[in-house]
């Protein structure tokens, strides 16, 4: 039993008065042994208790000895001063009582106040608690998604690498079979105001077009169509498959091209079996 139970409920009160359960009795008197202000509380309400039973009792025993007098009116006129000591001593009773009630009042209010405080700043730190670790996992998916962009980033570094591998190998394979250097030219998707240029050498009779596609699994081949700036198609081919990484190489003679602007449009073979355009490389041939 702390002591803000027993200041809200009176419980030193209830005690004298006899009215608190055995369980409710004992664990009063286990608690006012050790504190002083329930001791002076009790010592208090015995006083007051004491002073009131002693001025009942001069009251009782002279309406006693005036009633044997014959002094009714002398009973009367005491009894009225009786009333005015009762009243002067309920008014110091009253006094005494909110001296000792008010500070305990205070004191809990004091507390719950605190409790209602510490209540908030446990609820603010839980936010920021929440806050963090949401900061946290942002900072952790920031970090794995910036993982994800390097090893993207060396993937097409390697793809890069093995394409110009390629391009390398093609090139070597083309001048062994045709038993003279052939000229590579590796042509860009079509870009606002910029054109590949082709300088194709005069001794040159054999030349390779050399581009990557993006992959589409959705495609089954290619074909491709090189055109005049006019739309008079010069060459083309079909059943055309890209390497693994993307690259196509189209071989052509040398001798379709004249100083001028041409077109290779290239379109995919869907499994409707119907052709989609994919790409156009524009570039500009000169001859040296």
């Amino acid at each position: 039993m702390d002591h803000s139970y027993i200041e809200e409920n009176q419980i030193a009160d209830l005690y004298l008065l006899g009215k608190l359960s055995n369980a409710e009795q004992i664990a009063f008197e286990e608690h006012f042994v050790d504190c002083a202000d329930c001791l002076d509380r009790l010592e208090t309400i015995q006083e007051l208790r004491a002073g009131l039973q002693d001025v009942s009792a001069e009251e009782a025993a002279l309406k006693q000895a005036a009633t044997r007098a014959g002094l009714g009116w002398y009973l009367t006129v005491l009894a009225l001063v009786a009333r005015r000591s009762r009243w002067r001593r309920a008014g110091l009773l009253a006094v005494i009582i909110i001296i000792t009630v008010l500070p305990a009042f205070l004191l809990v209010s004091h507390w719950r106040n605190q409790r209602r405080e510490l209540a908030e700043a446990r609820q603010a730190a839980s936010e920021w608690r929440t806050r963090y670790e949401e900061s946290e996992q942002n900072a952790q998916n920031l970090l794995k998604e910036v993982q994800v962009r390097e090893q993207q980033q060396n993937q097409l570094a390697a793809r890069l690498e093995s394409e110009r591998g390629l391009h390398d190998r093609l090139l070597e394979r083309t001048s062994r079979s045709v038993g003279a250097a052939v000229p590579v030219f590796e042509l860009g998707l079509e870009r606002s105001g910029k054109i590949d240029r082709v300088a194709i050498p005069l001794e040159a009779k054999f030349i390779i077009l050399y581009f990557v596609l993006d992959p589409d699994s959705a495609l089954q081949s290619y074909r491709a169509a090189i055109m005049t700036a006019d739309g008079r198609t010069v060459w083309k081919k079909d059943k055309l498959i890209p390497s693994s990484e993307g690259g196509l190489a189209l071989g052509m003679n040398a001798n379709l091209f004249n100083q001028a602007v041409y077109w290779l449009e290239i379109e995919g073979l869907t499994e409707a079996r119907s052709y989609v355009p994919v790409a156009q490389y524009p570039f500009r041939v000169l001859n040296k």
